[in-house]
């Protein structure tokens, strides 16, 4: 090779260099950290004080990704271990502190990564009561919302079942009251205190011990599920007229529900409903 030829080489060589002959792409730009779920929606048991679950985030730097909360019941959450959303306080299923106090509790979770990138998902944690538990809350409502009317065919024709709960309150699932002799002002007066402490009443005229035992069949196939009752959490207290009471309670007497029955001549409204909450926390639960 002559000189000449030798240096046109390396004069293309050093062309090459100066034109950036390495073909590297540049790093890819800075990206928001994501959630592994577009959103939550989890139950958790009252009482519970673990983890409600622990946030997964997807980040070029994931380490170094803060998590904050927000929204309308944030207040009652923290983040724990930079990851796990848990309650600052165990939750009580009869005592709720969400906004609404239905027991769902609402609030949104944003990921920040060191750039100041970031996003956010939004979170429902539903406190659940435990499995076969039966609420024995006895609140004073302030007014009482009729829900609606079971018709049974019955020996004795249809008998309408009017079924009452205090007004503002749609948690079915408690002790359920049966009252006899609806026409009655007395007995009336006693599903009103009923209803206005927490429970559901059921209002009935029949005192015919064939339609009370149709009455107790009923609880077992889902007649009252239309109406949002919980038949696996009733209780049933007989006030009102004497012989309703003593036939719903043979008429029970066979069934998994619990009933309590009480003559309504020497026991008022209050004193009925004291001594229906007591009998069902002295075990008949």
């Amino acid at each position: 090779m002559t000189l000449r030829r030798f240096s046109a080489s390396l004069a293309a060589l050093a062309l090459l260099a100066a034109c950036g002959g390495d073909d590297t792409a540049p790093p890819p730009a800075n990206q928001p950290p994501s959630f592994a779920n577009a959103s939550y929606e989890i139950d958790y048991p009252e009482n519970g004080t673990g983890t409600i679950i622990t946030l997964s985030i997807n980040d070029e730097a994931v380490a170094n990704v803060v998590i904050a909360l927000s929204g309308t019941d944030s207040n009652l959450f923290a983040i724990a271990n930079g990851r796990d959303l848990v309650f600052n306080a165990p939750p009580d299923f009869e005592n709720p502190q969400d906004s609404n106090g239905d027991n769902v509790y609402e609030l949104t979770a944003t990921a920040t990564d060191a750039q100041g990138f970031s996003s956010s998902i939004d979170i429902t944690v539903t406190v659940t009561d435990p499995v076969g538990a039966t609420r024995f809350i006895d609140p004073v409502f302030d007014g009482t919302t009729t829900l609606g009317t079971v018709a049974m065919v019955t020996p004795s024709g249809n008998s309408a079942v009017a079924f009452t709960g205090p007004a503002g309150d749609t948690l079915m699932a408690r002790p359920l009251v049966i009252v006899g002799g609806g026409q009655a002002p007395g007995a009336q007066a006693m599903a009103t205190d009923f209803a206005l402490r927490g429970y559901l009443v059921g209002m009935t005229d029949t005192q015919a011990p064939a339609d009370l035992t149709a009455m107790a069949g009923a609880f077992g196939n889902g007649a009252f599920a239309s109406l949002g009752i919980d038949a696996g959490a009733i209780a049933v207290a007989a006030p009102g007229d004497a012989r309703t009471g003593s036939a719903l309670q043979a008429a029970f007497a066979g069934s998994d529900v619990p009933t309590y029955t009480f003559a309504p001549d020497d026991t008022s409204a209050f004193g009925a409903a004291i001594q229906f909450h007591q009998a069902l926390l002295e075990g008949r639960n």
